[in-house]
């Protein structure tokens, strides 16, 4: 998964009013088709993500105890959240009210994983018979607790990853299973960007926590004005990371949110990058994947087949010579990590061919992963 980073916009602010003077300035990208959202007190509204999971809103106001979810997209993208007006979670009363991307529990009845948020990752299957668990998925998953802001504690922890500007936006890795058990999933991605005011009010929240030994996700907030005195949050819990909370705006004097993880905060009004790298998986095993097919590839080999195959993988629009890990993660058994160079030199897009050893008669799923510059 790309982390990239960028230098920080330097932004003049003059003796300008408040969000209807910085409005003039920044653009969330929203072309208002989807329309006003609009959750009214003690309701739950869930939403099923578009195939890119960009939502192009108006406005988008949650009532006291208003209750806004979504539903994972095929390519489990993260939520992008975008709104021409404002964005506001009034102050809950009864209960809080709560934009919500975080992971689920692993079940013990039936022993089955936890799933990731939107733009998170799931858990890692459970120790049956005594055969072994599986490790947690993402960049940050192990057969123990997960990473993501910071390394993992305790048995086998998954390491660190990602970037303090969250560009790109990548959710909270999984837990690894336990007996009788799947692991806990990670918490979700998402980014909300508004022309004109995000507002957390009190005893409201944005979450995007990992369970357990899942690792949090990642929560990124764009607008002119953002305020409020709500929870911002994305944290892990028994041993699993804490996420990632990037808020970019240019007036924040009315900004008291509890964030729990430390947030990074700045002024780069900027919801997407202008070139988007990626890696592809296009062949495994002399089977090919189309471009843009869902992440990860999954394989499993009979007792006959040959353990020894091939990965290759398309790098697109990054530059330079770019380090790569190829990951093998087994239903049963540890993470199989194997270290690769793509040298987009030889042109864009460019592939690598990578050997890799796949667990016989084991479902494996396979990811290609990256934290270098485009």
């Amino acid at each position: 998964m790309c982390a990239m980073r960028y230098p920080m916009m330097a932004v003049l602010v003059g003796a300008l009013g408040l969000s209807s003077a910085y409005a003039q300035v920044f653009e969330s990208g929203s072309d208002g088709s989807f329309g006003e959202i609009l959750v009214e007190s003690q309701e739950t509204v869930t939403i099923d993500l578009p195939p890119d999971g960009i939502i192009n809103a108006t406005t988008v106001t949650l009532r006291p105890g208003g209750i806004l979810r979504f539903n994972r997209n095929l390519l489990n993208t993260p939520v992008f959240l975008l709104a021409t007006g404002d964005i506001i979670l009034e102050r809950g009363v009864n209960r809080e009210t709560l934009i919500d991307v975080s992971g689920s529990k692993g079940l013990s009845v039936p022993p089955w994983i936890g799933k990731g948020g939107p733009g998170g990752f799931d858990g890692g299957m459970a120790n049956l018979g005594g055969l072994g668990a599986g490790a947690g998925q993402g960049p940050g998953g192990a057969l123990g607790n997960a990473g993501h802001a910071t390394a993992a504690s305790g048995f086998s922890p998954g390491a660190a990853y990602g970037s303090p500007l969250l560009m790109p936006l990548v959710g909270g890795s999984g837990e690894g299973g336990a007996t009788n058990r799947g692991g806990d999933g990670g918490g979700g991605a998402i980014l909300l960007a508004s022309n004109t005011l995000v507002e957390v009010a009190i005893n409201s929240e944005i979450n995007a926590d990992g369970v357990c030994g899942g690792s949090g996700g990642a929560i990124r907030i764009v607008a002119p004005v953002v305020a409020g005195r709500g929870r911002v949050f994305a944290s892990g819990g028994c041993g699993g990371s804490m996420g990632r909370i990037r808020i970019d705006t240019i007036d924040r004097s009315q900004m008291l949110l509890s964030t729990g993880p430390v947030p990074s905060q700045g002024r780069f009004m900027k919801v997407f990058q202008d070139v988007v790298p990626r890696l592809d998986i296009v062949d495994v095993a002399g089977v090919v994947i189309p471009e843009g097919e869902m992440n990860p590839v999954t394989v499993q080999l009979p007792f006959d087949g040959d353990p020894f195959q091939t990965v290759t993988i398309r790098a697109t629009d990054f530059t330079g010579v770019v380090p790569i890990e190829v990951v093998l993660t087994p239903d049963v058994g540890n993470r199989i990590v194997v270290p690769a160079v793509i040298d987009m030199g030889l042109g864009n897009p460019t592939e690598v061919v990578v050997d890799i050893v796949v667990p016989l008669n084991n479902i494996t799923r396979i990811h290609a992963w990256t934290q270098s510059v485009p």
